[in-house]
C-alpha cells in the first residue's frame, strides 16, 4: 500500500486557532483545515509543515510537539495526518500567498464551520469546556 503523508499545524494565540479554507477544486474544496500540506520524500515532518507555511501563508514558525494524528484508508492509499503544536515566529503574521481565505476562530467560530473530517476530529479534540486547550 502506498502511503502519503500529511503535516498540519495547531497554531493558538488568544484563545483562536488559525484555520485556512479548502481551494473549491481541491478535495473537500470550500472546507476548513489546519493549515499544512504533503510531506515530501526525504523531508522530516517538522520541515514539511515549516516549508508549507511558508510557500502557502509566508508565514515563519516553529514546529513543536505531535498534538495527534489521523490515518485512514482510501481505495488502498493510506494518508496519514499529523496534526503539531505549531508557535508563529515574533513578528510573523500569516499572508495568504495562493489566495484562500484564513480565519482565526475561537471555540464558537470553529463550531460553525464547516472542517474537513479528519479537522473536525482534531477540533473537537482541542476543545474543552468551550476552550481551546491542547493539554488535556
Amino acid at each position: 500500500m502506498r502511503t502519503i503523508k500529511v503535516v498540519a499545524a495547531i497554531v493558538i494565540q488568544n484563545d483562536q486557532v488559525l484555520l485556512a479554507r479548502r481551494p473549491p477544486e481541491k478535495h473537500h474544496g470550500l472546507l476548513w483545515e489546519f493549515p499544512g500540506g504533503k510531506v515530501e520524500a526525504g523531508e522530516s515532518p517538522a520541515a514539511a509543515l515549516a516549508r508549507e507555511l511558508r510557500e502557502e501563508l509566508n508565514w515563519d514558525v516553529v514546529v513543536g510537539p505531535l498534538f495527534d494524528s489521523i490515518a485512514r484508508n482510501s481505495d488502498g492509499v493510506i494518508t496519514e495526518v499529523c496534526f503539531y503544536l505549531t508557535n508563529a515566529c515574533p513578528d510573523s503574521t500569516p499572508q495568504p500567498l495562493e489566495g484562500q481565505e484564513i480565519v482565526w476562530a475561537n471555540s464558537q467560530i470553529i463550531s460553525q464551520l464547516a472542517l474537513t473530517p479528519a479537522d473536525a476530529i482534531i477540533a473537537g479534540r482541542l476543545l474543552k469546556d468551550g476552550q481551546i486547550r491542547p493539554i488535556p
